[in-house]
């Protein structure tokens, strides 16, 4: 992460040193109307700092998402050299002004962990407020001539995304009509088919229509699932803070180091079953750092140990020159090395669950989705699971945030879930109603379990008078066996 930071940063540091967007014949000329990060930063500073922060950081991701639906097909196969710079030095910014935040205002911001996890102003490319509501990016910070021409880009997108979705909202709400086939009618597509099966599982209906939607998307942009494959296996999820002024902020995907005056970075990290328990490895700088994880969602590792980071010591000031021969001041951070002592001994989960919200507040979506249910539940902190494990017989498990989806055949039920860690080994406990069953995390990555296990799922027959879905219960059992985990990274 530090290293991409860099590396991204001595890019920019070459439009300062007297490269100018015109020595790039091939860039696009839509680049010289984009602001300068430090216009971006006075633009929306307002009298209250949380909330400069927070606009800040809307207006550096709206940024670099306009760049991106302008590029058109080389966000996907390379952008042009000034195009890639100028989204860099907004990412950079960002991660600055967000570490800079959370810093100067420590703690939970509201239900979050942290100042930077409010993301009120990240609106999709196909929300129509994006770039128009609340910061009003288009008119702040951009051009008309920039504003029409993302308008008509994004907008032949969203007449595609918005007819998929519109029709998959029907589907649901036209229950038995569309989603279940009736004699000589053709049967439900495959799309339709997986929105029945996840509605009939038990997760909730915007939820369910979020992924014909995210479908949608897929096919529209196209599927680069085998370039950035899914992470399975065990993982971990939520902040532990130590002793001192350090901490590990785990994701299924990584894990953000903070100590003390340090700028924090992210690495990855692994799990691994040993003949004494439960060890995780965090690849910190050349010398990987291992945590004994224990009980109670607690972990130990070394009493102290040196690290080796950077600080921000200052900032040197510098030039933009555009095309068209106007210049702005800029500013970049400078860097040093050093090393500190962090306090590091026993660590345990800062909170129990962290807030997930299981539907879009897009007006978007409120307008294709009508009435469905939207509700926020609680998603459990600790050990977790993450991807799909099938089993050698029918059975299936496919792990989401919120729990795990049961299958037995076409029967699919929701199901929560916990890791527990006992005696040097790791089980996994699914509460299936009055049969709750466990299975064992094996050291190659696989789970095994043994006995029979009654599925209760329902079926979907159509609606009632009032438009709600109806079902009927249908009930399946399956052999556990042997679960192999399904193609993805960490399996």
């Amino acid at each position: 992460m530090r290293s991409l930071l860099l590396s991204v940063t001595l890019a920019s540091a070459a439009i300062g040193r007297g490269a100018t967007l015109a020595a790039q014949a091939t860039d696009p000329p839509y680049l010289r109307d984009f602001p300068t990060v430090e216009r971006v930063k006075q633009t929306m500073k307002v009298a209250d700092p949380k909330e400069t922060a927070l606009r800040q950081l809307g207006a550096f991701y709206q940024l670099q998402e306009i760049l991106k639906q302008l590029s058109g097909r080389r966000e996907f196969r390379g952008f042009l050299p000034a195009e890639g710079q100028l989204i860099g030095e907004y990412g950079v910014a960002e991660y600055y002004v967000a570490q800079a935040a959370d810093s100067a205002f420590p703690g939970p911001y509201g239900r979050l962990r942290k100042l930077s996890d409010s993301i009120p102003f990240r609106f999709s490319r196909i929300d129509p407020r994006f770039g128009v509501e609340g910061i009003e990016v288009f008119k702040a910070l951009l051009t008309p001539a920039i504003q029409a021409q993302y308008d008509q880009l994004a907008g032949v997108d969203r007449t595609r995304v918005e007819a998929k979705a519109r029709a998959d909202a029907q589907d649901i709400a036209n229950g038995g009509r569309v989603l279940v086939a009736t004699p000589g009618q053709p049967g439900p597509g495959k799309d339709q088919q997986q929105m029945q099966r996840c509605v009939e599982s038990g997760r909730s209906k915007a939820d369910c229509l979020g992924e014909g939607f995210s479908n949608g998307w897929r096919e529209l942009v196209g599927d680069f699932s085998e370039l950035f494959p899914k992470t399975v296996g065990l993982r971990l999820v939520g902040n532990w803070p130590g002793p001192g002024k350090f901490n590990l902020n785990f994701g299924l995907d990584n894990v953000t180091i903070n100590c003390g005056d340090l700028i924090p970075w992210t690495v990855e990290y692994t799990l691994a079953q040993g003949a004494n328990g439960l060890k995780v490895t965090v690849a910190i700088d050349k010398a990987p750092m291992t945590f004994a994880v224990g009980e109670g969602a607690t972990m130990t590792g070394p009493a102290a140990a040196d690290l080796a980071g950077q600080i921000i010591v200052g900032y040197q000031p510098g030039v933009r020159t555009y095309s068209d021969g106007r210049q702005e001041a800029i500013s970049r951070p400078i860097f040093r090395d050093v090393t500190r002592r962090c306090t590091i001994g026993a660590l345990k989960v800062s909170s129990p669950t962290e807030p997930l919200v299981a539907s879009s507040k897009s007006p978007l979506m409120d307008a294709l989705v009508g009435g469905l249910d939207r509700v926020t539940q609680e998603v459990p902190t600790g050990l977790r699971m993450a991807g799909e494990y099938r089993g050698a017989a029918a059975l299936d498990l496919n792990f989401l945030p919120e729990g795990v989806v049961v299958s037995c055949g076409d029967v699919g039920s929701l199901r929560p879930y916990h890791v527990e860690t006992r005696g040097g080994q790791t089980t996994l406990v699914v509460e299936n109603g009055n049969s709750p069953f466990t299975v064992t995390l094996g050291a190659d990555g696989t789970m095994s379990g043994s006995g029979t296990v009654r599925i209760d799922g329902r079926k979907l027959t159509g609606k009632d008078a009032n438009g709600e879905l109806t079902y009927v219960p249908r009930s399946v059992s399956c052999q556990l066996a042997r679960f192999a985990p399904a193609k993805g990274r960490g399996s």
